[in-house]
Parts: structure tokens; C-alpha cells; sequence
């Protein structure tokens, strides 16, 4: 049967509910109280089938047809939808809760805003791995690797965010689990400097502490779905070195934050470009000067920021803090002649 008759039947049986329920009570009468069948008095389907003539058990009655007075689909559709949305009033309820409680809904929000940040953070270098390389992994055909035997994917195109294009084109890093982590951390660590920011630092911990818990379930779920990683005990090992090296890139960006540049070059030359020694400096002070673009322009919004209209977008941080990265990089720095 069609979509509009199946709704046209749960209005009638909705009409029939609805004037069963408005009944006067003391037309209601009681079942006896011996009677094994107050739930199946009316004579069952094949019951009433085996009293029908074969003529009529055959034939099917028509779907009901629609009054021209009762709603369409769609309109009863969008009328649940109107009704499942926030109204005004939900809203003024939510935030009287929300006074009411104090700290105790904390909880809640900073997981469903730092939920928004990572898938944020995490769209800078998106990777993936094709099915058909995926699906060769086990026999030895898989994707090509690194020298470390870390696997080769591709850029994820179905992302719409132009990181990728700042990170895996423009500075030529590889499209693998370690460079999307890393570009990742790199945007935790700077929206972390501006949580410090926070009155209270038991705040500062649960948003520290969620993005981390994202950050590792994505992680886990790209160990299994792109690299076929199943073991448990493997994941959870990986899981273990990746929240150390998070440890290791907050101390280390928060020295070279505080020295300077060449200290903060340095940390990033180590985890991002995994110390090579053929680097390209140039790229490795480009990201050492969006690294500081990113924390001024944060700095201007007071309090905490939304992840959709501050971070993303072409007027976003992360678009602002990348245009004319390269010309500056070529700019020599101030004191660079000073004879010492």
C-alpha cells in the first residue's frame, strides 16, 4: 500500500482513538472478573477469513481515499517537524534550568562544544584511504607506505574545508594517520590557549579532557575502517603513544610560544615534518607564523567562540590566518642583520 494511504489509515484509527477516549465513564462496562478472554473478545481475522466466501476472502478492500478536508502527508509531516523544533518557550525553560543548576549541565554542553571544535580541528588535513587499496591491505597490495611503513592515503575530497589544501598541497606534507593527527593537534593546542582564558579551571579541564575523548574515538574508528587494524590491544597501544605525543606537543609548544620562534620552529619541525632532515624551513616558519596568527585572531573574540561561525568559513580563523602565509615567510625578520 502507498505511503498516503498507510497515513491516511493512522489519521482514521487516530479519529477512532480519539472519540473512543471521549466515551462518558460510566458507559464503560466492566469485563467479568472470571473471563480468560477480556483481551481477545472480538472474533480473530482468520476466524472472520474462515466465515467469508472464497470470492470475498480473495479480493482486498480498496485503500481508503483522502477527504478533501484532511491534511496531506507532507503537511503532517512539517507540522512534526514545527512541533520538534525549539520554540521560544523551550528555550526560556532551558536557560531557567540552567540557572537553576549552575554547574551541574556543564557537563553536557562542554561535550556537545567541544564535539563542534574537534570536527573542526579534525577537517584541516582530512585523509582517506580508497576501497579498492583498503580492501588489499591484508594481501599485501594495499597502499603505498612511508619509509616508517606508514600507510599512503589520499585527500579527502568529500571534505569542504580548504585545509587540505594548505597543508597536504601547498606544504607538500603526505596524507596519512600522522599528518592528520598532528594538523590536529596543532588546532587543539591553539584553541587551548584560548580556553586558558577560562574563570574556572575545572572548565578548562573538561574541555581539554572531551576534545582528547574525540579525538581518540575518530581515531579508533579510522584504525578500523581505513587501516583494518583489529586487534584491540593494538588500538588501544596506538591510542596510549597518541595521547602521549598530545602531552609532548602541549609542553613543547607552550616553551616555544614562550622563547620564541626558533624554539617553536623547532618543536614543530619534530612532530609535524617528524624531524627530517631535508626540510623545507620556509614551510616549517609558515606554520610557525599560522600557529601565531591563529592566537592573535582568537584573541579578539571574548568568552568562549561558536566552532561554526568563528573557526570555519572564508572569514573564519583558520581562512584568516592562512592569507599571504608565503610572502611573509620570505620576509626577513627583525634583528636577522644584528651582528651579535
Amino acid at each position: 500500500m502507498k505511503g498516503a494511504a498507510i497515513c491516511r489509515e493512522c489519521l482514521q484509527a487516530y479519529r477512532a482513538t480519539s472519540q473512543a477516549a471521549r466515551v462518558p465513564s460510566n458507559a464503560i462496562s466492566r469485563p467479568p472478573k472470571n473471563s480468560l478472554r477480556t483481551f481477545s473478545s472480538h472474533t480473530s481475522w482468520r476466524q472472520q477469513e474462515a466465515h467469508q466466501s472464497p470470492a470475498s476472502a480473495s479480493s482486498h478492500p480498496p485503500p481508503p481515499q483522502p477527504s478533501p478536508g484532511d491534511p496531506t502527508p507532507t503537511q503532517m509531516q512539517s507540522a512534526i517537524r514545527s512541533n520538534l523544533s525549539s520554540s521560544p518557550r523551550m528555550i526560556k525553560i532551558a536557560e531557567t534550568v540552567r540557572r537553576v543548576t549552575g554547574s551541574a549541565t556543564d557537563t553536557y554542553l562542554v561535550y556537545g562544544a567541544t564535539e563542534r571544535f574537534f570536527r573542526s580541528c579534525a577537517a584541516q588535513a582530512p585523509y582517506t584511504i580508497p576501497d579498492d587499496q583498503r580492501t588489499q591491505i591484508v594481501s599485501g597490495r594495499g597502499p603505498p607506505k612511508t619509509a616508517q611503513g606508514e600507510d599512503i592515503g589520499v585527500p579527502d575530497e568529500s571534505s569542504t574545508n580548504v585545509g587540505s589544501v594548505f597543508w597536504h598541497e601547498q606544504l607538500g606534507l603526505l596524507p596519512t594517520f600522522s599528518t592528520w593527527s598532528q594538523v590536529t593537534y596543532i588546532h587543539f593546542y591553539i584553541l587551548l590557549v584560548h580556553f586558558r582564558t577560562m574563570e574556572k579551571y575545572s572548565l578548562l579541564q573538561m574541555y581539554q579532557r572531551y576534545l582528547i575523548e574525540h579525538f581518540s574515538q575518530n581515531a579508533e574508528d579510522k584504525m578500523v575502517l581505513l587501516h583494518t587494524i583489529e586487534a584491540r590491544g593494538i588500538r588501544n597501544r596506538y591510542l596510549k603513544d597518541l595521547f602521549m605525543q598530545w602531552r609532548g606537543c602541549i609542553a613543547a609548544y607552550d616553551e616555544g610560544l614562550v622563547k620564541g620562534d626558533a624554539t617553536l620552529g623547532a618543536a614543530i619541525w619534530r612532530n609535524l615534518f617528524k624531524g627530517e632532515e631535508q626540510v623545507d624551513w620556509e614551510k616549517v616558519a609558515v606554520v610557525v607564523a599560522y600557529m601565531r596568527r591563529c592566537i592573535s585572531i582568537i584573541g579578539e573574540y571574548k568568552g568562549n567562540l561558536d566552532a561554526q561561525e568563528a573557526l570555519d568559513g572564508p572569514d573564519g580563523v583558520w581562512a584568516r590566518a592562512k592569507q599571504g602565509l608565503f610572502d611573509e615567510a620570505q620576509k626577513d625578520s627583525e634583528g636577522i642583520h644584528e651582528q651579535l
